[in-house]
Formats: structure tokens, sequence, C-alpha cells
């Protein structure tokens, strides 16, 4: 076998569900943002701006990880040796041989190249989009995070200890060895600045993408931060288990506070399960096991909706966020003479006295 053993639609129910919101604004279903989360039943797609929650996609509570297609929103999921993708909700399935056993803790779809990159214990797999393995890289430790160079097409692969870099081809380019006391946690690219920020014991630090290291920041979340986030607006956002900060590029805190804990009423689901910052409007999303809260610029709680389906919560394992902001097109091109040209002459008016 090459890598693809089956390749078929699948089909699942769909299970409509219904949303208990905090706090609800009903806006036009506009905004692009949607989140993808992970649950003990299936897999739901959330629509952040008006809060709407698609029909459940059952048969794909076996799911470990999750990532988007940056360029239209779908999702592409990994569990159980199974590669499936959401888009326009058709669900299509590629059953995989040859990969590692366990779960996998991340998935980054490159939507450049057409292709997942999964990690899964200490082995970084790439699938192509049609569900064929293009190759698997077996790394030092296990992988505890992934983050997607887009601009450079580059896979950070983040252990305990080190960051490892790939092409999109799955070349390595180099390996940071990480100087800092304690482990890494996560990272994220951050596309505005053009940097990789990393969370550690140690506290917030960030590598230029050839891997040379700059500022390094204290948490101000103790003991660490589990998450990390990048808005691409300058702003860093982190959490641990209860709480969200958000830091300056300068690492100048701009705001810590609880938000799955009893003082804010979310407590139920238990700890953070990820953070996504959300460039649209300068929030983050945070989740845990049952409730999706957004985290406004100043601090404010905007919105938490509990994830409900046919009146029972689910529990939510993970998730990721897909975000519409569409880079401009720039075309280079040489100048023509009629570039130049000024075909609005302003007139002059001279007047003469003794």
């Amino acid at each position: 076998m090459d890598g693809r053993v089956a390749r078929f639609r699948s089909f699942f129910f769909l299970v409509l569900p219904v949303v208990f919101l905090s706090a609800f604004a009903a806006e036009p279903d506009t905004h692009p943002g949607r989140l993808w989360l992970i649950e003990n039943q299936g897999v739901l797609e959330f629509h952040t701006w008006t809060a709407r929650l698609e029909p459940e996609f059952t048969g794909l509570q076996d799911m470990d990880a999750v990532g988007t297609d940056y360029s239209n929103g779908d999702a592409w999921l990994y569990g159980a040796s199974r590669l499936v993708s959401i888009a326009d909700d058709r669900v299509e399935e590629f059953r995989l041989t040859g990969l590692p056993e366990g779960n996998a803790v991340a998935l980054e779809f490159d939507d450049l190249n057409g292709q997942s990159w999964i990690a899964i214990g200490s082995t970084l797999v790439r699938v192509s989009s049609d569900g064929v393995v293009l190759g698997q890289q077996a790394l030092d430790a296990d992988i505890v995070a992934l983050a997607f160079d887009r601009m450079r097409e580059r896979i950070w692969a983040a252990m305990p200890r080190k960051v490892a870099v790939f092409d999109p081809g799955g070349n390595p380019l180099f390996t940071i060895e990480y100087r800092q006391a304690g482990r890494i946690h996560d990272l994220a690219y951050d596309r505005g600045l053009d940097r990789i920020w990393v969370t550690s014991h140690a506290g917030v630090q960030w590598y230029a993408p050839n891997g040379t290291p700059g500022g390094a920041f204290a948490s101000p979340i103790q003991p660490f931060a589990d998450h990390i986030g990048a808005d691409g607006e300058g702003r860093i956002w982190i959490a641990d288990a209860h709480d969200v900060a958000a830091l300056s590029a300068k690492g100048e805190v701009l705001l810590n506070l609880p938000v799955f804990s009893p003082s804010t009423g979310y407590e139920a689901g238990g700890r953070s399960r990820g953070l996504f910052a959300d460039p649209w409007d300068d929030s983050a999303w945070a989740i845990n096991g049952r409730w999706a809260v957004q985290i406004g610029a100043n601090g404010e709680i905007l919105r938490a909706v509990e994830m409900r389906v046919g009146g029972m919560p689910r529990s939510i394992r993970s998730g990721a966020l897909h975000y519409d902001i569409t880079p401009p097109a720039v075309e280079i091109r040489k100048p023509q003479a009629e570039d130049f040209a000024n075909d609005n002459t302003p007139g002059f008016l001279v007047t003469y006295s003794d």
C-alpha cells in the first residue's frame, strides 16, 4: 500500500443543537468566523458572530485534533487512523495505514500545498488532502504543539525542550534548543509581527523566522500558561486552566482575568481546553469542557455560550478557530508612461497692479 487505504464519502447523522447564551447580540450572519469543536458525541460548527450552532456532525467522537483551511474555513480532523474533512456540510473520510498508535495532539492544515500536518506522539505526519500519507518524521521527543508559518509554508513542531522546523516537503530546516527553564507548552505564529511565540514554565518568548531568539517576558499567569495565540495586530493572548491574559509585543500586561472560575459562573466543564485569538475584533475565544467564552480587548466578557445539543451538554475536548482576514493582493509591475500623466492641470491667474 502507498499509504492510502480507502477513500469514500461517509454519511453522518445531523443533530439539531440548542444554544444557551449568557450574552447575545442579534447581528446578520455575515461574520466569517467559525469555531470547530470536537466533543464527546461528534463535531460542532459554531459561528462566532451570531453564536449560531450548526447541526452536530455525529460519528466523529473519536477525533483527537482539528485544524482549519485558512482559505475557506473548512475543517480537517484526525483520530483513530482517520483523516476527515468537513466542507459545506459534506463529510469525507480517508482511512490511513502505517501511522503510529496513539492520539494526535495537534493538526495544522497547509492550504497552499493541500496537506495536513499531524502530531502523533513523537512523529510528525504529513498527509495530502486526498488521503495519501506523504511522509513521517520521527522527532527526539513527544510533540506538544504545532504552528504553521503560512508566509514561508513552514511547520514548527514544539517539543518540551526544543522546536523543529520543516519545509513543505517535510525536509528539516533547523532546530531550536530551548534555553529557558522548564518545558514548552504551546507556540503560535504571529502573522503581523512575523515571529513565533512560545509559552513555557519560564514565561513567554519569541523567535524570528530563522530561529534567532528575541525578547522574553514573565507571564502574568502563574505558575505558567498552557496556551498561547497571536492576533496579528500586536496582541498576544495566553491562558492557563482558569485565567486568560493579554500582552503587548513588548511584554506589557494588557489584561488578566479569571474566566473558568466560580466568580464568572463558567467553571462547569473544568479547565481550559484551548485559546484562539480573533483578529476580526481584537478578541479571543477560550474554551473548556462545556463553555466557549469570548473576551474583549478591554478585558470584558463579550459572550459565553454553553454547548448543548438536544438539551444535553456536550463535553468539548479541543477546537480550532477560522477567521477570515484576507491579505491584500499586491501586484508588482513596471511603471508605464501614462502612470505619471497629469490630466487635471490647474489654472493660474496672474494680475498686475501699479
